[in-house]
């Protein structure tokens, strides 16, 4: 099952992804938005630890040592059965926006599993069923944005 999440970007605020649930035999649910807090609309990135939430780069706002809010999915299934991740990339599609997420992704019956963009991890369910993903990674502006504008990249989780 592919997910497309619909992001907002307010540059000097924050980047907001939308509640995304489908019911099927497996549902994804956003229990925490992925929130760079503030972000200066220049040429640059902003990194966000999936750990700690700190931001670095040069165009995250804020006094050094800031930390924004690392995004938190989860996805319920069958308990026991293999799932299959892929948590994507979003392109500069024109827009000059570039997001490069990374995170870990755990379960209640095994050491969590550290993913990339674009890399399909394979986790057990473990016995609730319950997979949480935590994402954080990079935002990378590519060309300056208007300071006052909202934009809305798009991110996909894809899971089977």
């Amino acid at each position: 099952m592919k997910v497309k999440i619909k992001n907002k970007i307010r540059l000097y605020i924050f980047l907001v992804l939308a509640v995304v649930q489908f019911q099927t035999h497996s549902a994804i649910l956003e229990i925490k938005k992925l929130d760079f807090i503030s972000v200066l609309p220049i040429v640059g990135s902003c990194s966000i630890d999936v750990d700690s939430g700190l931001l670095t780069g040069t165009i995250c706002a804020g006094a050094s040592g800031a930390v924004g809010d690392v995004g938190h999915f989860r996805i319920t299934t069958t308990p026991s059965t293999v799932v299959n991740i892929v948590v994507y990339s979003k392109s500069d599609n024109g827009d000059g926006i570039v997001l490069n997420p990374s995170g870990k992704i755990s379960t209640d019956s095994a050491a969590d599993v550290t993913f990339f963009a674009n890399n399909g991890i394979n986790v057990n369910s473990g016995t609730s069923g319950e997979i949480d993903i935590y994402i954080g990674g990079q935002l990378t502006l590519t060309s300056t944005k208007n300071f006052m504008a909202e934009y809305t990249p798009s991110m996909e989780i894809e899971y089977n």
